[in-house]
């Protein structure tokens, strides 16, 4: 059973949480915008192909897209667990498992093994938002499925759009080019301060109120 100071944090963590998922939203649709932009710009000849109607069409399907994926991350990101257990290695540590694992350097893990389970918990705590190590950044960062489906409908293969998983045309680098306003970064700083107290008090989010 959590203390009552850790169900307070983790109800400050959960506000933070909707604040953020709604902040994100509206970031998450404008640099999907950009990068569709960039996208159809680099295939001109394949939209100079396009009748006007099939033109109006795709601009239509692919806004659509970026409204449901935009939406779909805000959903994603109010999820309690993601921020109560933000860590995509924690298999390293006892943890859960994440799909996404494979994208930390090996490095990272053996340290965590090597460490044991206090230093490697320190080591492992979310810091930079963009980490490939954050549950939080994958949400945002793999967002454009249903802009990929929109233009696969539409005649194009999943090899021209970067292939695989990670779909690169459309996946942010860094913070800076997800959020160039920086909309989200003070909300993650503020995340930050209530997750190290979080933890501190022992919590993990497995014995979280209603959990």
């Amino acid at each position: 059973m959590a203390s009552g100071h850790a169900q307070q944090l983790e109800r400050q963590i959960a506000d933070l949480a909707e604040r953020f998922a709604e902040t994100a939203r509206g970031v998450v649709r404008e640099s999907l915008a950009r990068a569709v932009e960039r996208f159809l710009a680099g295939r001109a000849a394949w939209i100079a192909g396009l009748d006007r109607a099939t033109l109006g069409a795709l601009r239509g399907a692919l806004g659509a897209a970026i409204a449901r994926s935009a939406d779909a991350v805000a959903s994603r990101l109010r999820d309690p667990d993601l921020w109560l257990d933000p860590l995509v290695a924690r298999e390293a540590i006892g943890g859960r498992t994440e799909v996404w694992g494979d994208l930390l350097p090996g490095w990272v893990i053996e340290l965590a093994r090597r460490l044991g389970r206090p230093s490697a918990e320190r080591v492992l705590r979310p810091a930079e938002l963009d980490s490939p190590n954050n549950r939080v950044w994958l949400a945002l960062a793999n967002a454009a499925e249903p802009v990929v489906g929109v233009l696969e409908e539409f005649g194009l293969e999943r090899s021209e759009l970067g292939g695989g998983r990670l779909l690169p045309p459309f996946r942010p680098g860094s913070l800076r080019e997800l959020d160039p306003h920086g909309r989200l970064a003070p909300l993650w700083r503020r995340y930050l301060v209530l997750y190290g107290r979080y933890r501190d008090l022992g919590g993990d989010g497995s014995d979280r109120e209603g959990g």
